[in-house]
């Protein structure tokens, strides 16, 4: 079974990626639903997906299937690497967005406004954070 820190290595290498609406491949583009299906590809898991959504506002409710489909939701306390967050925008309070996290206090995610996948303070989550969830099939146990 895979580590969450493989996982999350494997997401944060995806960095400088292009945005690309429903992308699921990080050779063609991701789209902040395509960041946690390729990092469970590039560890060997399939994951439950489906590109049936808006993709500039992906609504709130498939956003939270998507999440539970693949994962089990968490106290916020547990929001280490490898954890999958669900995000709002700015303020809004509805989840619109999926983040990675990572050691050091950092995430990663698909960033429309740049056009591309970041690496950025784990405090761009600062009032957005909505829930946090555990991927299935990853070992989240002790460190390697």
């Amino acid at each position: 079974m895979p580590h969450a820190r493989d996982f999350a290595a494997a997401v944060e290498g995806f960095a400088g990626v292009r945005w690309r609406r429903h992308g699921r491949n990080p050779a063609a583009g991701l789209d902040c639903g395509g960041l946690p299906v390729a990092g469970l590809a590039a560890v060997g898991i399939e994951a439950a997906d489906s590109r049936d959504y808006d993709a500039g506002m992906p609504p709130a409710e498939f956003l939270w299937h998507m999440c539970r489909a693949n994962g089990t939701e968490q106290p916020w306390s547990d929001c280490g690497e490898g954890r999958l967050g669900l995000c709002s925008w700015a303020g809004s309070g509805e989840p619109r967005h999926l983040v990675v996290m990572l050691a050091r206090r950092r995430i990663v995610h698909v960033d429309a406004n740049v056009r591309r996948v970041v690496v950025v303070p784990a405090s761009w989550l600062d009032g957005k954070l909505v829930a946090v969830f555990r991927l299935n099939g990853l070992d989240y146990g002790a460190a390697w």
